[in-house]
């Protein structure tokens, strides 16, 4: 016992088999040890075992509830301005690890050498708490807070084995007491044995409030009633802040002599007490950072201007137009059509969904997978995975894609021992459509969150489906298609998109839902605009425009409304990086793409749309560079990284690392481009995006040739060229090769 804690007074962290002990007493004077123990063999729950840690090192240290991007640690030098442009640090993720550590740290400050983290029976942990330590204990220096880290045996092999391996420190061996099942509970009084049964049903690991509520009794009787019980020496364990622990063994005996009726009762009344909300004002939110006010001076006033005659005509986007949907010719005044010469970028955010805001801002469940796995043990299968979708969810937008993909097997592993049916083929589609979102739009890096295996899920989701189901999950199922194949963005998967597009409007106009289908106006202008089409792209946005004032008019507080109008704006603001500009209107053209990039940022900052604050901000950038003002480029171009790397948008940090890497090209900084354009096709190739490498080998095209003014610097260089021509290459072997729209192959 002296051993764990002599050790974490020197920070270092503890691989310890057997039961966590209890910090020595304080000496007089001294203060007391500062120590957070969570439990990781406990009910299988929807923010797991770190988020549980992070709240109680909080707790601890008397903070409120911390919102996601506002506390996380920074590490190495973060974005800073050297000579008026960004360059880049280290990647530091607002990720559930990230917002950990963050808390971890502040508690190392306050108490140094008596605190630390314990988790005990992390051999019962799942898989995604396993891999989020073993980041963080990979990370050099990043947690400063003492681990200790209790089994009950040393694994041979797996990620637990590889996770304690990474600690590199010798374990502590303390005898491990043997499970205490000969303990006769029939002995005790019926009120107690209905407590301990009660109890059982929550789970060896039991919250002595959520007893009480089950019982319809207060807290402080069930903690009474289990001081009455200990005294008779029952196995039981006290975690502290409410939380008992029993044996297995001793959980299974007192199972075993509920009623069936009653334990199913049980079963039902702990989902529903389970999957009741936090009051909206509990929920977090996350509060995008605001432009520079400065750097929007000019950008103010243009915003309900249109661009009128300064494009010149469309050029050919290679897209099939469908019948009857095409615009009209008039828009083509101005000559034949030529290829325009876009800026190489990839474009805005595809969809932003009206519900991520009302989830993100309103009330947020309690704990819905721990509801679901009850629900499911009281025969209601349905309405369990309607909360291991709210779950889903919920873990998703707080930043923790991998434990949402998890809870999505849990839903789809209970989906499996369901009846064929066609209510359960739907369900699983529907369990589907938010896994390939979280794969597509999730936060994080790793072979989970890519576009291909987002698009591969989608078309499970579609063959489950099929053409006669629900109106509303084709729609979904159709968007999220038709924004992965956006982001992919060659031609066949622009083709896709327009297609499903296309389909959708026709099934919701059909339908009578004429406004839902004016939603998608903005949508098949992103596809036009990314295929090289601005004239076509701005047609379709005057009409959303027409639309979504209107209705702005009449409902000007309506979500979905102000989401429209925010990316109507900021479609409007690209439209110039994309098309040719008559001769002498350039700056008319970038100033009035401010204006409405400006009003594109009030309408997502209204709703709290961080990663659409990123996206606009690294349009503005681009625009300030196609205009030459290098400095104004440069500080929303930081801005974008900033929100970027705070929300761990990796396509976000890809598009805005490759346009810092345009920026300093520009600015004859050939060095700082190099290291940018390595991180753009870093990024490019986690998300699994051909069209970002193409855009990158467009830049490094451009490095070519701004190398080849300056041979007095090619030298020092070359090396870091080639190294940077090699993992390109390599990685369009395994992505794939494609152009650019509007590029000639």
């Amino acid at each position: 016992m002296d051993e764990v804690w002599s050790r974490v007074r020197e920070g270092r962290h503890v691989v310890l088999v057997g039961s966590p002990p209890l910090p020595p007493d304080a000496a007089e004077g001294e203060p007391r040890w500062a120590v957070v123990r969570v439990g990781c063999d406990g009910p299988w729950s929807t923010w797991g075992p770190l988020e549980a840690a992070r709240s109680r090192i909080e707790a601890l240290l008397g903070e409120p509830r911390s919102r996601r991007g506002e506390t996380v640690d920074r590490v190495g030098s973060s974005a800073r301005v050297l000579d008026g442009l960004p360059l880049r640090g280290d990647l530091a993720e607002a990720t559930v690890e990230a917002m950990l550590v963050s808390a971890a740290n502040r508690l190392a400050t306050r108490e140094p050498g008596r605190s630390a983290l314990v988790l005990d029976g992390l051999e019962s942990a799942d898989e995604a708490t396993v891999q989020a330590l073993r980041e963080i204990v990979e990370r050099d220096g990043w947690l400063r807070l003492p681990l200790v880290l209790a089994v009950r045996r040393l694994p041979d092999q797996g990620p637990l084995a590889e996770l304690l391996e990474a600690l590199d420190e010798e374990p502590l061996v303390l005898e491990v007491a043997a499970d205490p099942s000969g303990f006769d509970w029939t002995g005790l009084r019926s009120e107690h044995l209905l407590v301990m049964r009660a109890a059982a049903v929550v789970g060896r690991s039991f919250e002595v409030e959520l007893v009480g509520r089950l019982l319809g009794v207060s807290a402080d009787a069930v903690l009474l009633r289990l001081q009455q019980i200990a005294d008779k020496g029952a196995p039981l364990v006290d975690h502290g802040g409410g939380r008992f622990f029993i044996p297995e063994a001793a959980r299974h005996v007192l199972v075993q002599r509920v009623l069936p009726s009653l334990v199913e009762r049980w079963h039902r009344r702990l989902g529903e007490i389970l999957a009741e909300p936090v009051p909206p004002s509990a929920a977090p939110t996350h509060e995008p950072p605001a432009p520079d006010d400065e750097a929007l001076a000019d950008a103010s006033s243009s915003a309900t201007m249109t661009y009128g005659e300064i494009f010149e005509a469309s050029a050919k986007s290679g897209l099939s137009v469908p019948p009857r949907e095409a615009p009209s010719e008039e828009l083509h005044r101005g000559g034949e059509a030529r290829a325009p010469a876009p800026t190489p970028d990839p474009s805005a955010t595809f969809r932003l969904d009206p519900e991520d805001y009302e989830r993100a801002m309103g009330s947020e469940a309690r704990d819905q997978a721990r509801a679901a796995h009850h629900l499911s043990e009281a025969g209601l299968p349905e309405r369990a995975i309607e909360q291991y979708l709210a779950a889903l969810r919920n873990v998703a937008l707080r930043g923790d894609s991998r434990r949402a993909l998890l809870i999505a097997e849990h839903a789809l592993a209970l989906l499996e021992r369901q009846p064929p049916s066609r209510a359960r083929e739907l369900l699983h589609a529907r369990v589907l459509a938010a896994a390939a979102r979280v794969r597509w739009r999730g936060v994080g890096r790793g072979a989970s969150l890519t576009l291909q295996g987002a698009l591969e899920t989608l078309d499970q989701a579609e063959q489950l489906i099929g053409p006669d189901g629900p109106l509303e999950l084709r729609i979904e199922v159709a968007l999220l298609v038709a924004g992965v194949c956006y982001d992919l963005g060659d031609i066949a998967s622009l083709q896709r998109a327009l297609d499903v597009l296309t389909e959708a409007a026709r099934g919701l106009l059909a339908a009578g839902e004429s406004v839902l289908a004016a939603r998608l106006l903005n949508d098949q202008a992103a596809v036009y605009l990314r295929a090289g089409d601005p004239v076509r792209a701005n047609h379709l946005l005057q009409q959303s425009r027409s639309v979504f004032d209107e209705l702005h008019r009449e409902r000007p507080d309506d979500p979905a409304v102000i989401i429209e109008r925010a990316e109507t704006e900021h479609l409007l603001a690209r439209l110039p990086l994309h098309a040719r500009l008559r001769a002498g209107r350039e700056d008319e053209a970038f100033s009035l793409a401010l204006g409405h990039a400006r009003a594109a940022v009030e309408g997502y900052r209204r709703l709290g749309g961080g990663v659409e604050v990123g996206r606009v901000a690294e349009t503005m950038g681009r625009l300030e560079l196609a205009r030459g003002r290098h400095d104004r480029a440069a500080q929303h171009l930081e801005l974008a990284l900033r929100t970027s790397r705070e929300l761990s948008d990796v396509i976000g940090l890809a598009r805005t690392t490759a346009a810092l890497a345009e920026l300093y090209i520009a600015a004859n900084r050939p060095a700082e481009a190099l290291q940018a354009l390595q991180e753009s096709v870093a990024f490019n190739y986690d998300k699994g995006s051909p069209l970002g490498l193409a855009v990158n080998r467009r830049t490094l095209a451009s490095l070519h040739e701004a190398l080849g003014a300056q041979p007095h610097e090619l030298p020092e260089l070359v090396h870091e060229l080639r190294e940077i021509e090699t993992t390109l290459a390599s990685a369009e072997t395994i992505l794939g090769r494609v152009s650019v729209p509007g590029d000639v192959d």
